[in-house]
């Protein structure tokens, strides 16, 4: 392979590469839906507060290399045969392990594609190390190693299109990356900004997140838990550092009609277990605006203190404008009303944030969502701006507001 050719590939795995860190720093930070969810993004060995500096790490020392071989100087500028055999075996074990985890595990199927990148990455660059700089025409190692990485890179390929969420996150790397790796002090930080930290605990590892709930004096993450899915934060099926039940079949952020009901059992149950009487416990709401969830993937979540109890009343539809008597077993019940038909109130939002639907698909984030309302709940607060953001976001003004809730979080967020 030329020195050129072998120079060009090395910019084009390294751009994968940087699109792949550019992707999981999106989910982590960023909240995004568009992509596939945190825990398709790593196996959870390193906490990502870890991983991400190590990943900007390699990307700088490859910019160094392609660098070196694109000009002809340095280590890389010229042959080395020697240490184009050591990398050239490094890339063939480091391939082999990747194929081996990917056929015995067949799971995180993007850790897995973007490795592959790297060993065909160190592939070229041995390739690189055993060029000269004008290869005669038809060469055969030229086809050899042109043979080698296009095999190494259709493995990660069909990798990454295995499951939906692959699919989308292969259409939508690299659209850039938030600078943003949280200490546990603003973690502190930002739990006491309420529900609009929700999308910022993706990239939080489950044992961060818990010291810095602790820290605080919040409800203890495994009593959401429990009262979520029924499991301690400690049971083995509980990934340590996603938060992902194994095998737990998923609910929430998937459009099924249930889980409004089942998030406010679980959030009844939680409110209990903190010392509430269950009478109490039921004049409190999780619900939000819905109705954007399937067509943009974005949803108004709010907590509320429902003055009728877990009674029908009867107030104009949001839907119709009809009046309507709504009952507890419907979905338009747990939505925030002002009023009901005879003036009185209905509903008294304590907390509210505008974010992603599809981030809800993560238990840690529902059962950090259960936490975070508990805390507005024992903080007694009241979010008198919910009424005039609610009918912005019925006029269709949904991204400025989930701006607008992300950005609440970072103005508070002290420096790193």
């Amino acid at each position: 392979m030329s020195a050129r050719a072998a120079a060009v590939t090395l910019i084009g795995l390294t751009a994968l590469f940087g699109a792949r860190v550019a992707g999981q720093a999106l989910v982590a930070f960023g909240g995004v839906g568009w992509l596939p969810p945190m825990t398709r993004w790593y196996s959870g060995l390193l906490p990502y507060s870890a991983l991400l500096p190590l990943q900007i790490a390699i990307l700088a020392v490859q910019v160094a290399i392609v660098r070196q071989a694109w000009r002809g100087s340095g280590l890389f500028g010229v042959p080395r045969p020697r240490i184009a055999r050591a990398l050239r075996g490094v890339s063939y074990v480091y391939a082999s392990g990747m194929a081996v985890r990917w056929v015995v595990t067949g799971s995180h199927a993007i850790p897995v594609a973007f490795h592959l990148v790297l060993a065909a990455w160190l592939l070229t660059a041995a390739a690189r190390l055993d060029a000269v700089h004008h290869t005669p025409k038809g060469d055969p190692s030229m086809n050899w190693l042109r043979t080698r990485v296009i095999a190494l890179l259709l493995i990660p390929a069909l990798a990454a299109c295995a499951t939906p969420e692959g699919r989308v996150g292969m259409q939508t790397f690299g659209r850039g990356v938030l600078n943003l790796v949280l200490a546990p002090f603003m973690i502190v930080s930002g739990i006491a900004q309420g529900l609009a930290f929700l999308p910022y605990t993706i990239g939080v590892g489950l044992k961060e997140l818990n010291e810095a709930l602790l820290k605080a004096n919040a409800v203890p993450l495994d009593d959401s838990y429990k009262a979520a899915f029924q499991v301690s934060m400690s049971d083995p099926k509980v990934d340590q550092q996603t938060g992902e039940i194994a095998g737990h079949d998923g609910l929430y952020g998937r459009y099924k009609p249930e889980a409004m009901l089942e998030v406010n059992r679980a959030f009844h149950r939680l409110l209990v277990s903190q010392g509430m009487p269950e009478g109490k416990a039921n004049h409190y709401v999780l619900g939000g605006n819905y109705n954007y969830a399937w067509t943009r993937n974005e949803i108004l979540l709010a907590v509320m203190y429902r003055h009728p109890g877990a009674q029908p009343f009867r107030t104009s539809s949001k839907a119709t404008g009809i009046l309507t008597t709504f009952r507890p077993d419907q979905r338009a019940w747990h939505e925030p009303y002002e009023r009901d038909a005879s003036g009185q109130v209905i509903d008294e939002v304590i907390d509210w944030a505008a974010l992603e639907y599809k981030v809800l698909r993560h238990d840690k984030v529902v059962a950090a969502l259960l936490v975070l309302a508990a805390e507005a709940v024992k903080a007694d607060k009241r979010a008198h701006d919910y009424w005039p953001t609610e009918r912005r976001w019925r006029a269709g003004e949904t991204a400025a507001i989930r701006n607008e809730s992300l950005d609440k979080v970072k103005r508070a967020l002290p420096a790193s």
